[in-house]
């Protein structure tokens, strides 16, 4: 949901009105959002190619619309052709008697008649961040890059200084998960500033650069101290989010996000910065767009996340304040 607002520069209302009292709620909805996202077709519009690092996560492992889609995910090819498997086809296939033999492959002659590949996680992070790096050092111009990084996520691959962790998993086996996660960021803190300063060379400091995540930790992990997976995941599934302490609210939907928008006012960018706007801010300060800001709202789920599509406006649970002027538009039950 996060990363579709931000892509599609705004909110959810279209979806919300359509989807909202539908019987059987679905995500899929945020997945297409993204595939063929309002500010993607608006930069290709302006010339701009459009290339699409993707993860093996639902949201990203498809990018219809690309010049070029670099992914490092499973592969499932049937004669001879390839056909990329997320995180979802995956798990359902590995749980197949068959899967072995896919494993194994077949091939008569030149023709690949199956073969199922794969990469363990920190293969395909380390396969995206070669692709970005290689994509930073083509000629500056021309182009819109997106990659979605499954890093700082667990599982906890990376102590800081890129070596394996040996304990990956979300306990405080071999050391604490608080220090794992923090491990995890200063590995990918120290990458994307390698990064950022090839782009910045590369670009004459020209290249507008957008570092955004899509959501915080689960407070399961660092203030229940609860590592069960499975009752991770049935906090946001299934609980009322209005319930949540702020402190847990705060660190669940605060993101952290840098910009480099070369010419733009910095006040501009403070004032307007939130997820929902960056788009706008770069359509209208280098495309010549005038598209009005919209306020910054909060929502939550009052039902679970078993009910994608009914949001309710915790504005207040997160700030302390009032929303805005507008929030109570945005999203209705």
């Amino acid at each position: 949901m996060s990363i579709a607002s931000t892509l599609a520069a705004g909110y959810h209302s279209d979806i919300v009105q359509r989807f909202v009292n539908a019987p059987e709620q679905t995500v899929l909805p945020y997945h297409r959002t993204i595939e063929y996202a309002p500010a993607i077709r608006a930069l290709k519009q302006a010339g701009y190619q459009y290339y699409s690092i993707g993860s093996p996560y639902g949201a990203t492992n498809r990018a219809p619309m690309a010049d070029a889609y670099i992914h490092g995910e499973s592969q499932l090819t049937v004669l001879g052709r390839p056909h990329t498997m997320g995180a979802f086809e995956k798990g359902y296939m590995e749980k197949t008697f068959f899967y072995r033999f896919l494993q194994q492959g077949l091939k008569i002659g030149d023709t690949q008649v199956y073969q199922a590949s794969d990469r363990p996680g920190s293969a395909n992070i380390e396969f995206q961040l070669d692709m970005l790096e290689k994509t930073a050092k083509e000629p500056a111009g021309g182009r819109f890059v997106f990659a979605h990084l499954l890093i700082p996520h667990d599982p906890f691959f990376f102590n800081a200084d890129g070596s394996y962790a040996p304990h990956i998993g979300t306990d405080d086996t071999g050391s604490r998960v608080e220090d794992k996660y923090l491990k995890q960021i200063e590995f990918i803190n120290a990458k994307l500033q390698e990064l950022f300063a090839t782009v910045k060379e590369q670009s004459a400091d020209k290249a507008v650069v957008i570092l955004q995540a899509d959501e915080g930790p689960y407070p399961v992990y660092f203030l229940d101290r609860t590592f069960d997976p499975v009752k991770s995941g049935s906090v946001v599934m299934h609980s009322d989010m209005r319930s949540w302490s702020q402190q847990a609210l705060q660190m669940k939907m605060g993101i952290l996000a840098a910009y480099h928008m070369p010419g733009v006012r910095p006040e501009l960018i403070q004032e307007q910065g939130t997820p929902a706007n960056i788009f706008r801010i770069v359509l209208n300060e280098y495309l010549g767009y005038r598209l009005p800001y919209l306020p910054a709202c909060h929502f939550g789920y009052a039902d679970g996340r078993s009910r994608a599509n009914a949001y309710t406006e915790i504005t207040d649970k997160i700030t302390g304040h009032p929303p805005q002027a507008g929030c109570a538009e945005v999203h209705s039950r």
